[in-house]
C-alpha cells in the first residue's frame, strides 16, 4: 500500500488530521509528492522526524520536519494520523 492510499483510508475512516500542524510524538506525517505513492514520516517530537532517503538513499535519518517541505524535496504536507496498519492483521476497524 502506498502512503497516499494509506492516507485516503485514514481520511475515510475519520482518523486523519488533515492540515493539522500539531502531531503528537509517534504520529505518522503524510506528504503529497510528484508521484502517485506519496511519502510518510514518523514524528519524533521537537519538530524532528524519522524519514527515509532524504539525506541518503536507502537509509533512515532523523531530520527537522521542515526539511521535507522547505528542503530539496519540497513536499506538500497533508496531515497526520495515529499509526494504524489494518493490512498487518491487527484489530483496526479501517
Amino acid at each position: 500500500m502506498t502512503a497516499n492510499a494509506h492516507w485516503d483510508r485514514l481520511v475515510s475512516a475519520g482518523l486523519a488530521h488533515a492540515g493539522s500542524n500539531t502531531p503528537p510524538p509517534g504520529a505518522l506525517l503524510f506528504y503529497a509528492t510528484n508521484d502517485e505513492a506519496g511519502h510518510v514520516a514518523l514524528y519524533l517530537g521537537n519538530d524532528l522526524v524519522a524519514s527515509n532517503d532524504v539525506k541518503r538513499n536507502g537509509y533512515i535519518d532523523i531530520i527537522p520536519r521542515k526539511e521535507l517541505t522547505d528542503g530539496s524535496w519540497r513536499l506538500r504536507y497533508r496531515g497526520w494520523a495515529e499509526p494504524s496498519f489494518p493490512s498487518a492483521g491487527g484489530t483496526s476497524s479501517i
